[in-house]
């Protein structure tokens, strides 16, 4: 067990709770409902350390990243819903199984679907440059915690711990750039209309 890793993955379940709780759309209901997800299949796998934590733990990241990365073609492709819901569906069942099948390209595939994200989102990338910057912090200090360049085992501050924190809060910062660039384009089409 790993007990920073464990409660600090409860930083998910605040954030999709707080999502959750000023949701006004379907969209953003179902963000925070991946985030409590997230959250809580991380803490189980921390937990346990167990194959069916990791898949639960690795699933959720998988279905935050596509749910970025489908609002992202959506703004370019403008897909019909049913069509959006189904080809996320798909992704995630494929993502899935390759989780489940070939467990060791976990994080080469999640680095592919950020990469994917970041580039459809390049124009965009103004609004989502403190999420990034977060991220890039959170990572930074991941790495040094999994190559061990500073890592106890015993301690109560673990990197993988700040990880989860500041993948939370990042979280929260796509999030309401989302909620400001969908508003902004939203009164952008209401004053073309005029």
């Amino acid at each position: 067990m790993q007990p920073a890793n464990t409660w600090s993955s409860l930083a998910f379940v605040i954030t999709g709770a707080a999502v959750l709780l000023g949701a006004r759309n379907i969209q953003s209901r179902f963000f925070g409902a991946i985030l409590v997800f997230l959250g809580i299949g991380s803490a189980y796998y921390h937990a346990t350390l167990t194959f069916s934590g990791q898949f639960i733990d690795v699933l959720g990241m998988y279905l935050v990243a596509t749910l970025a990365l489908f609002h992202a073609i959506d703004r370019r492709a403008k897909m019909r819903s049913p069509s959006l819901a189904a080809l996320y569906i798909g992704t995630n069942i494929a993502l899935a199984s390759i989780l489940y099948w070939l467990p060791s390209l976990r994080r080469a595939v999640f680095g592919v679907i950020v990469m994917f994200f970041i580039i459809l989102e390049r124009a965009h990338i103004r609004n989502l440059i403190r999420a990034a910057g977060v991220l890039a912090l959170a990572f930074i200090i991941w790495l040094i915690d999994y190559y061990r360049v500073a890592c106890n085992a015993s301690s109560v501050v673990q990197g993988h711990a700040i990880w989860h924190i500041l993948g939370a809060v990042a979280s929260w910062l796509i999030y309401t750039d989302y909620l400001a660039s969908d508003r902004l384009s939203s009164q952008y089409v209401a004053r073309i209309r005029k």
